[in-house]
């Protein structure tokens, strides 16, 4: 287990402190909490995957539970921010589905000794989940929530990228799944 693997395992344990710190939102302390949490949970996926290059740490076992990680975090962040109606149950369910059926189309590659790594373009989706999530959480931590933002121009620039998010999410996946088909296939 190098430290590379090491962080990517962290990020589990953030994603949990996150979650059960989200769930005191009365509180503005908490709400922080949670925010500086889930940065920090974030930041560690770009320090895990510089790390594991530049050092040359790179395993099957970082291959497959890295974009896990990021799967389950993401996901976390996603229903707690819908269970408060903060973003769109819509939204939510294309994220957090598009999300464990790329995770499925990597089992089904493991199973046959395969192991299906994000692509650029998969990597440009979790930037723009990650910018997304963490432009309505902080608004959620200063403010308790993001239902009311006053300045037009802000609230559709988050509509905006609410929406490439979406689309980005999709398409990514429709990539995961049509640069595999014959995988897919196979095990049907």
């Amino acid at each position: 287990m190098n430290i590379a693997n090491k962080i990517t395992v962290s990020r589990f344990g953030l994603t949990l402190i996150f979650v059960v710190l989200a769930q005191f939102d009365q509180n503005a302390f908490f709400r922080c909490s949670a925010l500086i949490v889930a940065i920090a949970a974030a930041l560690s996926d770009f320090l895990d995957g510089y790390l594991a290059r530049k050092h040359k740490l790179i395993t099957d076992f970082g291959k497959l539970m890295d974009p896990l990680a990021d799967k389950i975090l993401v996901a976390a962040a996603f229903f707690v921010l819908c269970k408060k109606s903060i973003i769109p149950d819509w939204f939510a369910i294309i994220i957090v589905t598009r999300e464990f059926a790329v995770t499925g189309l990597r089992q089904i590659a493991a199973s046959n000794n395969i192991i299906i790594q994000a692509d650029k373009f998969g990597k440009i989706k979790t930037i723009l989940q990650f910018t997304y999530l963490g432009i309505v959480a902080l608004f959620w931590t200063i403010k308790g929530n993001t239902q009311v933002i006053e300045h037009k121009n802000l609230a559709l620039f988050i509509n905006i990228l609410m929406l490439a998010t979406a689309y980005i999410t999709l398409t990514s996946g429709y990539r995961y799944f049509a640069n595999n088909k014959k995988l897919f296939n196979k095990n049907i």
